[in-house]
Formats: C-alpha cells, structure tokens, sequence
C-alpha cells in the first residue's frame, strides 16, 4: 500500500485503496461453461456474497462446495443451487487457514 515506499500511507495512497476496497465485491459464484462475448448475466448460474473465506480455498467434494472461514465457521452449498445445505462452527478455538480436505466421505480441516 506503501507504494512511494517512504513508511508511512499519504493521501493519495490511501484514497487509492480505499476506492478498491470500497469497489471489490468478493463473492463465490458458480459460472456455467461455454458462452462468448459478454456472458456475465447469461454464465453465472449463482453468486454468494457471505460466509466465503478469505484465505482457504473452498473444496467441491460429493455434489457440495464446502468453505471455512478463519474463525472456523463451516458452509457447505449446493453445487446446482448455492443454497446453503449445513452451517456450523468447527470444535475447538483457533484459526482455520488451512483449506478443508476430504476422504472417505469426510471432510477435513486442519486447525492453526
């Protein structure tokens, strides 16, 4: 952010990236194959705005996409609809960076 590198934000820099937080609109969406030219609004079959991570990688696994959050909150959706299917907190304090792994029909996350 520091982008004249002079160890402090002035201004401008920090005007910059306040207009790209302010503009970015995370989200996780389910975007159907195929298309050409523009295809936003013909594409996306569903977008999620909440409940998405910010540094684990969600995990398709058996018909369900599954995220955590940092704080260990755990969503699964529907890969067809993005309806949320189960939510819940993951046992146990600390923080989930680590993205969720599966097997055997389980899903895995490893704790910070």
């Amino acid at each position: 952010m520091d982008t004249d590198l002079d160890g402090a934000l002035n201004e401008q820099e920090w005007e910059t990236y306040a207009k790209v937080f302010a503009d970015s609109k995370n989200a996780v969406m389910a975007i159907k194959p195929g298309g050409s030219g523009n295809v936003t609004s013909s594409c996306i079959k569903w977008t999620v705005r909440k409940f998405f991570p910010y540094v684990t990688s969600p995990l398709v696994y058996r018909d369900a996409l599954y995220m955590v959050k940092d704080s260990g909150i755990i969503t699964s959706l529907d890969l067809e609809t993005g309806e949320i299917l189960k939510q819940g907190r993951a046992k146990g304090r600390g923080n989930y960076y680590t993205s969720p792994v599966a097997a055997d029909g389980k899903v895995f996350l490893a704790k910070n």
